[in-house]
């Protein structure tokens, strides 16, 4: 895949953080403020998700939902099936470079410095997805303020 600035009718990459691998389907963030769902085998688009006001930074899937973060400060959940947008979260003062889930708390972090929490539990939920193959983390770190690594399970103190 060549990374690009903006999303093509084929996937070929995008820029707004690594894509998110999901059973058969890739999801994608870019500049062009949309983030687009690819079938993985053929790289035709299934559907596009008008996310934000600026570029796309960071995206999660969990539980049937698709998160998305981007540089309005702003981060959305959407169903990922119907890709009706269900909540939007406001509260940093910069662009949103991290998301992560852990049952039913979302946490964002932004170049602003903050880690936020926020409950999801009121969000409708989606059937699980079928078993899939084994999942290969595409994580990475920024090199902002603040950024993501690979989720750890919580130890009790």
């Amino acid at each position: 895949m060549c990374p690009s600035t903006f999303h093509r009718e084929r996937f070929r990459g995008a820029s707004g953080g690594p894509p998110t691998l999901v059973n058969r389907h890739v999801y994608s963030g870019s500049a062009d403020r949309t983030v687009k769902c690819w079938l993985a085998d053929t790289g035709e688009r299934v559907r596009t998700f008008a996310a934000h006001r600026h570029s796309v930074s960071a995206l999660k899937y969990h539980a049937g939902t698709l998160f998305t973060g981007s540089g309005d400060a702003r981060a959305r959940a959407f169903d990922a099936q119907s890709g009706a947008l269900r909540r939007v979260f406001r509260g940093h003062a910069f662009i949103i470079n991290c998301i992560q889930v852990h049952g039913q708390v979302l946490y964002t972090a932004s170049h602003d410095g903050a880690l936020r929490l926020w409950d999801v539990r009121g969000l409708p939920r989606a059937p699980p997805p079928r078993p899939a193959a084994p999942k290969r983390s595409l994580s990475r770190l920024f090199s902002n303020k603040v950024g993501c690594a690979a989720a750890a399970p919580l130890q009790p103190a």
